[in-house]
């Protein structure tokens, strides 16, 4: 949701739709060097926690996008929701598999993928729809940023099974 919205919402802040662009493109640079550096901290401190980071970096930064009131806190937490975004994908498969094993986890893994890409196409579309009603972004993003702090906290407290090895 957020991609699809930040350069109409960088807009509707008064930016250039040029400038407004360029905090797209700050999510997609941001998310680069998230999937690296934070798939070089989940070896050191493992994949939960990196994820649990992740998630929290996303929430905090959509909260920030809220708050914005200018080009540079835009681009700031435009280039975090990147990081923390580029970082969550690749701990997703190593949690999944740590949680439920590898016996399913080509099954397990692609429901869980289809459920994220059915919130990925349902979710700028409500965030329009909201958008027409209000005409503001403020609740759209408040509830983006609110169910990714969800995400985050079931990951904080997620606990793997016994039976699978951590």
């Amino acid at each position: 949701m957020v991609p699809v919205h930040l350069a109409a919402y960088g807009i509707g802040m008064g930016l250039s739709p040029m400038s407004a662009a360029m905090a797209v493109s700050l999510i997609g640079g941001g998310s680069i060097f998230g999937k690296f550096l934070m798939g070089l901290l989940s070896d050191r401190i493992g994949p939960q926690k990196v994820l649990v980071i992740s998630l929290l970096l996303q929430s905090v930064s959509i909260f920030g996008l809220i708050g914005s009131g200018s080009a540079a806190p835009l681009y700031f937490f435009s280039a975090i929701f990147g990081f923390g975004y580029g970082g969550t994908g690749p701990q997703l498969p190593v949690v999944t598999a740590k949680f439920f094993g590898l016996s399913s986890i080509g099954a397990i893994f692609g429901a869980l993928i289809l459920s994220g890409q059915i919130g990925g196409a349902l979710g700028p579309l409500l965030a329009g729809k909201i958008f027409d009603l209000s005409q503001s972004y403020f609740l759209a993003f408040s509830l983006g940023g609110f169910s990714v702090m969800v995400s985050f906290m079931l990951v904080l407290f997620l606990r793997f099974p016994s039976s699978i090895s951590k």
